[in-house]
């Protein structure tokens, strides 16, 4: 249809501010309209920039919907609501089902090969095989906005739990420096793995018992979502598209997904650790890991989102 007309497309589907000047060109052109959506992956830095094309974009989305609301709350003189869909993990690279990253693979149904997993990667980090002793990853990316210096602040009361601790992430000079100080003076506790590559970040978390995150602002939450498709339990900072991502147990660990913890605080992180910790020690673990391991995370549900998106885009445009 949209050939007939000279337009070779039905709709443009724009990202973030570097697009968000292309509704603003299209309504000049000589021509048939063209719907847009405007997707926001992150505002930060540059909001004032994306505005002329959350005013002119047919639909405006976002990649989570706690992440949605904050926008559309900055956003509110312009009276136009954000739309909320979070994002998927591709099942064809995260599936420790299928992963040859891993030096055994497992699924939620039986999960008993997660272990070989975990005693490869202690030797590997040369951290004692204890099976039975919970292992805490903390993966990157590691900035200031993901949270760089509550980590550092509370690895002294994490190093007082019974779990060992696994920071695998890229680095500034003297963190990385810190962090490896560190390892020389706790080698039976903690291990600290500086730029992991992909494969090695899959077969960390295919290890870990417990994934910790604590990001000051977090548009959408999918690293906790590929922790939770390899069976390690996220811990979370209750921000942006995580408490979208995580759903906090309850005490009996019938209900949830996760466990959150609101104050950028280290007494709210070790909390929430200590929580987690406590869950790994009870009987109903692998119930919750197997929970967990069984959401649906991948992108046939947002793709149906974003199908319904483009019908409204379409009839907004005509």
């Amino acid at each position: 249809q949209r050939a007939a007309q000279g337009t070779a497309f039905d709709i443009v589907h724009l990202h973030d501010a570097p697009a968000a000047q292309v509704p603003a060109a299209l309504a000049a052109s000589p021509g048939p309209s063209v719907p847009t959506v405007l997707t926001i992956h992150d505002a930060a830095m540059h909001l004032e920039s994306l505005r002329a094309g959350v005013t002119l974009a047919d639909v405006v989305t976002s990649v989570s919907p706690a992440y949605a609301a904050e926008l559309t709350a900055q956003l509110e003189d312009l009276g136009k609501a954000v739309i909320g869909i979070t994002n998927g993990v591709d099942g064809s690279v995260f599936n420790p089902a299928t992963d040859s990253a891993l030096p055994s693979r497992f699924n939620a149904e039986d999960s008993s090969h997660k272990g070989i997993c975990k005693s490869t990667v202690l030797r590997e980090l040369e951290l004692p095989v204890e099976l039975d002793r919970p292992l805490l990853l903390i993966d990157g990316p590691l900035g200031p906005e993901q949270g760089l210096d509550l980590v550092l602040a509370s690895l002294s009361g994490l190093l007082k739990t019974e779990a060992a601790v696994v920071v695998a992430a890229e680095l500034p000079l003297a963190a990385a420096k810190k962090l490896k100080a560190l390892r020389s003076r706790r080698r039976e506790d903690f291990a600290f793995v500086e730029r992991p590559t992909d494969p090695i970040r899959r077969r960390l978390v295919a290890a870990a018992d417990l994934a910790l995150f604590c990001p000051r602002r977090a548009p959408c939450g999918q690293g906790p979502m590929v922790a939770q498709r390899y069976g390690a339990v996220p811990i979370a900072r209750a921000v942006g598209g995580l408490v979208d991502t995580i759903v906090d147990c309850d005490a009996s660990l019938e209900t949830g997904t996760g466990f959150l913890f609101d104050d950028e605080s280290d007494e709210a992180l070790l909390g929430a650790v200590g929580r987690g910790l406590a869950a790994f020690s009870s009987a109903s673990f692998p119930r919750l890991r197997r929970r967990v391991m069984r959401l649906d995370l991948g992108w046939d549900r947002p793709a149906r989102r974003y199908l319904q998106v483009y019908r409204q885009a379409l009839g907004a445009g005509r």
